[in-house]
């Protein structure tokens, strides 16, 4: 089980450096949290009782996507829209484009989406 652990945060980490975001050392804790309830939902969706080895790449998505969105809500980064801005006597109206954020969002539930599907093709089935 250990070296699942490890290959899904290694997965995870990897991703989230091609995304931008480094896991700082006082996020461990969350990343594990995070590995545990993937793994822990992964298993329930497929009927195993440990995680099969092809399904640690779509853990890896998984935990890559709740990670960077639990920290991106966490540190405030994570696209809240703004209509508009006042500095002094200029004011700035945005329009209802999208911004990183948003579009980072997006991909990253893809992602998720996409682990999750791998999940159900692997679905052992239960008489």
């Amino acid at each position: 089980m250990t070296d699942i652990f490890n290959s899904i945060a290694d997965g995870a980490s990897s991703r989230l450096a091609a995304l931008g975001i480094t896991v700082k050392p006082e996020d461990t804790e969350l990343l594990t949290f995070v590995i545990k309830s993937a793994v822990s939902e992964l298993c329930s969706i497929t009927g195993y009782n440990a995680l099969p080895s092809e399904l640690i790449d779509a853990a890896a998505d998984i935990v890559c996507a709740d990670f960077a969105l639990t920290v991106m809500a966490r540190d405030g980064t994570d696209g809240a829209e703004v209509s508009s801005r006042r500095d002094g006597s200029m004011s700035v109206s945005y329009t209802k484009g999208t911004s990183r954020a948003e579009r980072l969002r997006a991909e990253l539930k893809k992602m998720r989406e996409r682990g999750l599907s791998v999940a159900g093709t692997k679905r052992r089935l239960v008489w």
